[in-house]
C-alpha cells in the first residue's frame, strides 16, 4: 500500500499507467503536427476554421487534453485512493502451533533438492501462507534446543526467524529429538496461560506440535516425550525429510561454499540416512500423524485439513484501523471529463475507445504476479551450468529454483533434461511426466509436446518400448496442433526406429527359436546314435563272453583229458619187469647214486599228481576269470553315489 500525503492507494500497481499519459500526449501531438503540414499543402491555415471546423488545432488540442485527463482520473479510481479512517475491533481465535525444526548437521545433507533443511523451510513457508488467525512459534534443536520465536500471530516475523536458522544457531551439535519436542511442549504450556477460553465448558484451544526432522536420534527420550505429549492433549504432526539411501554430511563456510564432508574417527565419510520407521513409531505413540515430505509437497493440504478440524480458542481482541474508500471522487471526475470530451467537435474519440477496449488487458498484465526473481535467477544459473557441461551444478540450481516455484513446468522440464543426461531414466520419466501435466494445466501446448517427446526418450532409454511409443504418439499429436514441423518429424523418426527395433527383435526371437529347435533335433539324433552304439557294443560284449565261456569249457575238457593221461603214465612203472627192479630199489643216498651234476627228487605218488593237477586247473580258471573281468567294458550310470 502506497501513501501519498494523507492518501493511501490500495491498488497502487495501477498508478504505473500514469507514466503512459505523457507518451500518449507526445505521440498524438506529433501526429497532429504531421497532419497540419500535409493539410497546409491543400489550403491556407487561415481558412481551416471555415472549411473544416473539426480540424481547428486549438479544438483538437483541447479535446486531446480533456480525454487524457479523463483517462488519468480513471486510473486514479482504479488505484483505490483511501483517506479518512475508523477503528474496528476483531476477536482473535485460533490454535497454538509450535514448529520443532531439526537444525543439526545432518539436515544439510543434499539427498533431497536443494537440501533437507531448505526443503523443510520451504514446506513451513507453504503452511504459513495458508494459516489464518493461529499463533505460531518455532523451536530449533540439535543436541540441545532453544526457542527462536515465541507464539505470535505475526506470521511474517515467524518466517523471518525461520530463514536465519541453520546448524550454527545451536552450538551443541548432534540430534536429540526428545529435547526438541520437550522445549516445544513447554512453550505451548506457557503460551496457554494467556489464552481466553472460547468454550462455555472451559476447554482451551488445541495445541499442535509440528516436528520436522530426518529421524536421526542420538539419545533415547522419544518414547518418554511421546507419552507426555499424548497425556497433555496436544496433537503431534511428524514430517520426515530425506531418502533411505542417504548421503554424506557437507560442512560449509559462512558463504555456503562446501569445505569438506564430515568424517568419522577412521577417516571415512559419514553417511546420514533417513529413519522413517522411528518417526512413524513416534507419531503413533503420541497419537498423531506422520508424513514423508515429497517433492510436490502434497502433504501440506493434508496437514491444513487436520489443523482445520481442531477446536480453536479465543486469544484476545485486536483493533484494526480501516481506511475509507474514496475512489468515487476520481471516478466521478473521469466521467464528467469524458462527457465534456464527447461534446467537443470531433469525430474520433481515440482515448475513450482505447480505454474501454484495453483497460481489462492492462489490468490483467499489471496485476499478474510475476515469477519469483530468485527462481528466475536460479533457473538461468542452471541453464548456464548445463550448457558448460556442469551437470551437478545445473541440477542443484534447478532444484533451488523449484523450491521457490514448485509448480513451474519449465523447471520440471529442465530437471528432466539433467536427469536424462545423467542416465537416471526413472527420475527423468517422473520429471517429464510432471512437466507435461503442469504444461497441460497451464495450456502451454509447446512445452507439453516437448515434454512428451523427451518422456519418450526416457522410456526408450529405460527399455520400456510401449511407454516410449505412447509418448512419441502424444508428441506427434501435440506437434500437429501447434504446427511444430520439426518436433513432429523427430517424433515420427523415433517412432519408426522403435517399430524397426520391434520387428528386428521379433525376427531375432524367431531365429533363436529355430536354432533352439534345430539343436534339440540334433541332440535327439546324437542321443539315438549313442543308444544304438551302446546296444551294439553290448551285443559284442555278450558274444565275446559266450565265446570265452566256450573256450574255457574246451580248455577244461582238454586239461581233464591230459590229467587222465598223465595219471595212466604214472601208473605204468608198476608193470615194469624184474630186470629194472634193481635200479628202482637202489638207495638214493648210496655212494654210487650220488651225482654232483644232477638234481635229486622224490617221485610223485598218483594221489599227489592228481592233487597238483587239480590245483593247476583251479589256478587257470581263476586266471581266465580275471582276464574276463579286465576285458569287460564298464557300464556307464547317471548316478554315481
Amino acid at each position: 500500500m502506497v501513501e501519498v500525503f494523507a492518501v493511501k492507494f490500495a491498488a497502487s500497481a495501477w498508478l504505473w499507467l500514469l507514466l503512459i499519459l505523457p507518451i500518449v500526449y507526445l505521440a498524438l501531438l506529433f501526429d497532429e503536427k504531421r497532419k497540419q503540414r500535409r493539410f497546409e499543402k491543400f489550403a491556407d491555415k487561415k481558412l481551416w476554421s471555415f472549411l473544416v471546423p473539426e480540424m481547428d488545432p486549438k479544438l483538437r488540442m483541447r479535446k486531446l487534453i480533456v480525454g487524457l485527463s479523463a483517462f488519468g482520473f480513471a486510473i486514479l479510481a482504479l488505484a483505490r485512493p483511501q483517506f479518512g479512517s475508523h477503528q474496528e475491533v476483531v476477536k482473535l481465535t485460533g490454535l497454538d502451533i509450535m514448529i520443532a525444526l531439526d537444525v543439526s548437521n545432518s539436515m544439510e545433507v543434499e539427498d533431497v533438492v536443494p537440501s533437507r533443511l531448505k526443503k523443510a523451510k520451504h514446506l513451513i513457508k507453504s503452511i504459513l501462507d495458508k494459516l489464518e488467525g493461529d499463533r505460531v512459534g518455532v523451536a530449533a534443536f540439535a543436541a540441545s534446543s532453544q526457542i527462536v520465536c515465541p507464539l505470535t500471530t505475526d506470521l511474517s516475523y515467524v518466517w523471518q526467524r525461520i530463514q536465519i536458522l541453520g546448524p550454527k544457531v545451536i552450538g551443541n551439535q548432534g540430534t536429540d529429538i526428545g529435547t526438541g519436542l520437550d522445549t516445544a511442549l513447554k512453550a505451548l504450556d506457557r503460551g496457554a496461560e494467556e489464552i481466553k477460553t472460547a468454550d462455555p465448558n472451559g476447554s482451551s484451544a488445541s495445541h499442535v506440535i509440528i516436528l520436522i526432522t530426518d529421524g536421526e536420534d542420538h539419545e533415547d527420550q522419544i518414547a518418554v516425550i511421546a507419552k507426555k505429549i499424548k497425556q497433555s492433549g496436544a496433537r503431534l504432526f511428524v514430517l520426515g525429510v530425506g531418502t533411505e539411501k542417504g548421503a554424506p554430511i557437507p560442512i560449509k563456510d559462512e558463504n555456503g561454499n562446501l569445505q569438506f564432508y564430515k568424517k568419522d574417527r577412521k577417516g571415512q565419510p559419514i553417511v546420514s540416512s533417513f529413519h522413517s520407521k522411528s518417526l512413524l513409531q513416534l507419531a503413533t505413540t503420541a497419537g498423531g500423524r506422520y508424513w514423508n515430505i515429497t517433492p510436490g509437497e502434497t502433504e501440506v493440504e493434508d496437514i491444513l485439513h487436520e489443523i482445520g478440524t481442531l477446536n480453536r480458542g479465543e486469544f484476545a481482541e485486536r483493533r484494526y484501523v480501516v481506511f475509507e474508500e474514496r475512489f468515487q471522487v476520481p471516478l466521478a471526475i473521469a466521467v464528467i471529463l469524458l462527457f465534456l470530451e464527447l461534446s467537443l467537435p470531433a469525430r474520433r474519440i481515440l482515448i475513450f475507445i482505447l480505454f474501454l477496449n484495453g483497460s481489462t488487458l492492462w489490468a490483467d498484465g499489471l496485476m499478474k504476479k510475476p515469477a519469483p526473481l530468485d527462481s528466475y535467477l536460479e533457473n538461468q544459473k542452471g541453464i548456464e551450468a548445463y550448457q558448460n557441461g556442469k551437470i551437478q551444478d545445473a541440477e542443484k540450481a534447478f532444484g533451488a529454483a523449484q523450491a521457490r516455484d514448485p509448480l513451474a513446468p519449465e523447471l520440471e522440464y529442465n530437471q528432466g533434461l539433467v536427469q536424462l543426461k545423467q542416465g537416471d531414466s526413472d527420475r527423468a520419466i517422473e520429471s517429464f511426466g510432471r512437466a507435461a501435466k503442469l504444461a497441460d494445466e497451464k495450456k502451454d501446448a509447446d512445452l507439453f509436446g516437448r515434454s512428451l517427446y523427451n518422456l519418450g526418450k526416457a522410456f526408450e532409454k529405460k527399455g520400456d518400448i510401449k511407454g516410449a511409443v505412447g509418448s512419441y504418439v502424444g508428441a506427434v499429436k501435440s506437434a500437429q496442433e501447434t504446427k511444430d514441423q520439426k518436433l513432429e518429424n523427430e517424433s515420427r523418426k523415433n517412432l519408426q526406429l522403435l517399430v524397426d527395433q520391434i520387428k528386428k527383435q521379433q525376427e531375432q526371437k524367431k531365429d533363436d527359436k529355430q536354432k533352439q529347435d534345430q539343436k534339440q533335433d540334433d541332440k535327439q539324433k546324437q542321443d539315438q546314435k549313442q543308444d544304438d552304439k551302446q546296444k551294439q557294443d553290448q551285443k559284442q560284449d555278450d558274444k565275446q563272453k559266450q565265446d570265452q565261456k566256450q573256450d574255457d569249457k574246451q580248455k577244461q575238457d582238454q586239461n581233464k583229458k591230459d590229467g587222465d593221461k598223465d595219471k595212466g603214465e604214472k601208473q605204468e612203472p608198476k608193470k615194469e619187469d624184474s630186470g629194472d627192479k634193481e635200479k628202482q630199489t637202489e638207495p638214493k643216498n648210496s655212494p654210487d647214486s650220488k651225482d654232483p651234476q644232477k638234481f635229486q627228487s622224490k617221485k610223485m605218488s598218483p594221489e599227489d599228481a592228481e592233487r597238483v593237477m587239480s590245483e593247476l586247473t583251479n589256478r587257470e580258471r581263476q586266471l581266465q576269470e580275471r582276464l574276463q573281468t579286465q576285458n569287460a567294458k564298464p557300464q556307464s550310470t547317471k548316478k554315481d553315489w
